[in-house]
Formats: C-alpha cells, sequence, structure tokens
C-alpha cells in the first residue's frame, strides 16, 4: 500500500457517520481486484462493528442496526402489523436486499436488487400491496401467498411486484430452462414431471441429440 493511498484511507478515522464513528481501519474483505475496504467503527450505544467504507460513504449505514431497531420498535407501535404474515413478507423482502442481513442473497442484494424507497416505510408497503395480497391469500391460500417481482432483474417496486404461488415464483428463476413443444412452453422440470422422469434425465436426453417428441414423450424404461 503506497502512502498516498494509506493517507487518504486514514482520513476516514474520527469521522462520524450517524452514530457511528470509525476509530480504526479493519482488513480488506472481498475477492482479488474486487477487495474492498472496510473499517471498524464504534456505535453511540457502545458497540463495535466493521463496516464497508462504501455503506459509510453513501448514507447506506448510519448505525451498528439499533437505529433501525428504534425506528422499527416505532413504527410497530403505529401500524400494529408485527406478526402478520404480510409483515414478514415486507420484511423478508428488505432483508433479502439488505448486505448487512442474515437473509441477504447472491440472487438479491448482491445483484443490486434493491427497495424502492416509498417501501422502506412499512405503513407505504401495506397501502400498496394489502388489498392484493387478500384476494391473493382468498384464491390461493396464505402460505402459498410470496413476494415476485415481474421482471427479475428489476427492484422491488410497487409497478413491478406482485403477488404470486410458489409454483409461479419456481417457475420465474433465472435458472429455469424453458422448452417449447407442440406450441406449449413449459420449463424443463415441467416437462419432466409431466412424462414422470427426473428433470437431469430430460437434460440428458436433450443433451445426447434425442429429437424433442423422443425426449418429452417416452417413458423412463425407453
Amino acid at each position: 500500500m503506497t502512502g498516498k493511498t494509506m493517507s487518504r484511507r486514514l482520513q476516514l478515522i474520527g469521522r462520524k457517520y450517524g452514530q457511528l464513528t470509525v476509530i480504526a481501519e479493519a482488513p480488506l474483505r472481498g475477492k482479488g481486484g474486487a477487495s474492498r475496504t472496510w473499517w471498524l467503527c464504534e456505535c453511540e450505544c457502545g458497540t463495535r462493528k466493521e463496516i464497508a467504507g462504501q455503506q459509510l460513504q453513501s448514507g447506506g449505514s448510519n448505525s451498528c442496526g439499533c437505529l433501525k431497531d428504534k425506528i422499527h420498535a416505532a413504527r410497530l407501535r403505529t401500524h400494529g402489523q408485527h406478526g402478520t404474515v404480510i409483515y414478514k413478507r415486507w420484511a423478508g423482502m428488505l432483508a433479502r436486499c439488505n448486505p448487512f442481513g442474515k437473509e441477504w442473497t447472491q440472487n438479491h442484494g448482491d445483484r443490486g436488487i434493491q427497495v424502492c424507497d416509498r417501501w422502506q416505510k412499512f405503513e407505504n408497503f401495506y397501502a400498496d400491496m394489502n388489498a392484493s395480497y387478500e384476494a391473493h391469500v382468498k384464491k390461493y391460500g396464505i402460505r402459498n401467498t410470496t413476494l415476485e417481482r415481474l421482471d427479475v432483474n428489476g427492484h422491488y417496486t410497487p409497478e413491478n411486484t406482485t403477488w404470486a404461488t410458489h409454483t409461479i415464483q419456481a417457475r420465474n428463476r433465472r435458472t429455469n430452462v424453458f422448452i417449447t413443444f407442440n406450441g406449449e412452453t413449459l420449463t424443463r422440470t415441467e416437462w419432466a414431471s409431466r412424462i414422470g422422469i427426473h428433470q437431469s434425465v430430460l437434460a440428458k436426453r436433450i443433451k445426447n441429440g434425442w429429437s424433442l417428441e423422443d425426449a418429452l414423450t417416452l417413458p423412463a424404461t425407453r
């Protein structure tokens, strides 16, 4: 590390971001050229936590998490929905897109998927989605009502989010392979289920040069 780079990084020590004060530089994290500088910070509540410099400077982190807990608690006192399924769906959505949350996943946060500013507040999410939520629950059941993005590469916004069954959600995964035969398009898994074979067997048939008609109609004993 050059003296110039060290000097630039050390300038963060002593700075305050919200309730956080930077007290030391933490080890780099990431792989190869993607390594990022992290900083050891002390929150006003006394908790110490390592946070990425990018999160500090962009305003993405302004406490160890206690501030969010306080805001969360205040919201619970106003909307009274804590513990309901729709509240859990909202909380799960936020967690999947939070790089510091336990539920952050490569299919959401790591791909840059974000929750719109309006939906950072549960009351707004509830106002936008509760009517369609209740209609979906009435038709498909509460356990079969999940949040789904219409554009899997888009963010969670009122225009790009709907309620879907587990089957529909699974069908919309980016990793799905779709096959069209006789004017009908299904995922490879759905075709395999229809003819009673494992999807890996169907994949092998196609890879080995079987015609679609044979691959999608002949039983597993073939």
